[in-house]
């Protein structure tokens, strides 16, 4: 069997598993930190330990990870959350091996971990969550900026749940040494039959602007209820608010211009929707709904290994630069769709600026092989997210509702094609 590494001190040292690893450090090093919470527990974990091995044992694990050189606990939870956990199918395969009152001892002792970990599933990633997501709102010593991002996720959580729908905080992270990420789900990712995630473009941040993200996916959610209804069917579906990148700034920052961004918002992406792949397998139709630099964001995920059954994309500025065809995208070319409003300003700036200094492939061009949807779309930019003309409902453009571009989206976010 090939084992997992971590690296102590410049050296490869072989583990069962990086949650081992993480296990056993935590009562070597953490009991020194907090002897109260620790005490009189350390053989029950240290039992765990010796039962997670054992099962362990059982599971293939092809993959390996590495960890930083004399890690400690703290450092391995952030390494963990920065994606070099094993692979999500490999965890995902473990997860399933533990019992859950083994689960339970993990899900108490190291919860924002657990939460961050693709693999896991999200009944277990929303209870670690919420716990991190807790100590952090009950944390006096928290500070401004921490406690900013923290309550905005849990009035987006709250906006969510007294609407009386699922929500699940799939990822919360605050980590000093990063920038606060952040996604919830509207309904239940470990039993949708579709699930779409809705992926934000330039200027967004968690403490501000997670609140507007949600809102946007209740709407897709809510019009996605609506189709599913007057089809006669009894799919359950959810969306996720997907504020998992750092966004670029908009001008006059240079940084939209940049692809930065772009590539390690597309590793992030690819991480979340092969965890959602390892979780669920071929159960769940998998969508991608991208705006603006979120476009860029979500090809750079679907060139590089993750795949989607429906890509769509609005009022984009042009794709990875690495992309010039839907057909380089792991997605089904029929269930590949762009549009864009006529007077959409900033996306034909973006494009305009791009083409300038080399340019980025229009989804919309005919060579680039995509669906074209909603050639009637008109919009002003004088307000949030997805901007179309308003015809009702909350600003929030492009899904704001009543709209026909709403209305589409939905219907291919789901994995269909709309009637003509």
């Amino acid at each position: 069997m090939s084992v997992i590494t971590v690296a102590v001190h410049g050296r490869r040292a072989p583990s069962r598993l990086v949650l081992m690893v993480l296990v056993v450090a935590l009562v070597a090093g953490l009991a020194g930190l907090l002897p109260e919470r620790f005490a009189g527990t350390g053989a029950s974990l240290g039992t765990i330990v010796a039962e997670l091995g054992r099962q362990m044992a059982a599971v293939s694990s092809p993959a390996t990870a590495m960890l930083p050189d004399a890690a400690t606990p703290e450092e391995l939870i952030r390494a963990l959350g920065a994606g070099t956990a094993p692979a999500a199918d490999e965890l995902a395969a473990y997860w399933s091996a533990v019992a859950p009152e083994q689960r339970a001892v993990l899900l108490q002792q190291v919860p924002g971990a657990i939460g961050r970990l693709e693999g896991v599933d999200y009944r277990d990633r929303d209870a670690g969550n919420r716990a991190a997501l807790a100590a952090v709102l009950a944390g006096p010593s928290a500070g401004t900026a921490t406690m900013a991002t923290a309550m905005s996720v849990a009035d987006a959580l709250d906006d969510v749940e007294r609407r009386g729908l699922s929500a699940q905080l799939v990822s919360f992270d605050d980590t000093e040494a990063l920038d606060s990420r952040a996604a919830i789900a509207v309904g239940d990712l470990d039993t949708a039959d579709t699930i779409a995630f809705l992926v934000p473009g330039m200027d967004y941040s968690v403490d501000e602007d997670l609140g507007t993200l949600t809102a946007a996916a209740l709407n897709l959610y809510d019009e996605q209820e609506e189709q599913l209804e007057e089809q006669g069917s009894e799919a359950t579906h959810a969306v996720v608010s997907w504020l998992g990148y750092r966004t670029p700034a908009a001008a006059p920052s240079i940084e939209v211009l940049l692809e930065d961004r772009a590539i390690a918002g597309g590793a992030l992406l690819a991480s979340a929707l092969e965890g959602v792949r390892a979780v669920r397998g071929d159960g769940a139709v998998l969508a991608v709904v991208a705006h603006s630099y979120g476009t860029r964001v979500a090809t750079y995920a679907l060139s590089s290994g993750a795949t989607a059954d429906a890509l769509v994309l609005i009022a984009s500025p042009g794709v990875a630069e690495t992309v010039s065809t839907a057909a380089q995208l792991a997605v089904p070319l029929e269930h590949v769709w762009a549009a864009r409003a006529r007077n959409d300003g900033p996306a034909a700036l973006g494009l305009n600026l791009g083409a300038f200094f080399g340019g980025n492939a229009d989804p919309l061009a005919t060579g680039f092989g995509a669906q074209v949807f909603g050639q009637t779309l008109s919009g002003d930019y004088d307000h949030g997210l997805l901007e179309v003309e308003l015809t009702g409902g909350e600003r929030l453009g492009y899904l704001d509702l009543a709209t026909e571009s709403l209305r589409e989206i939905a219907v291919l976010g789901l994995g269909l094609t709309p009637a003509a």
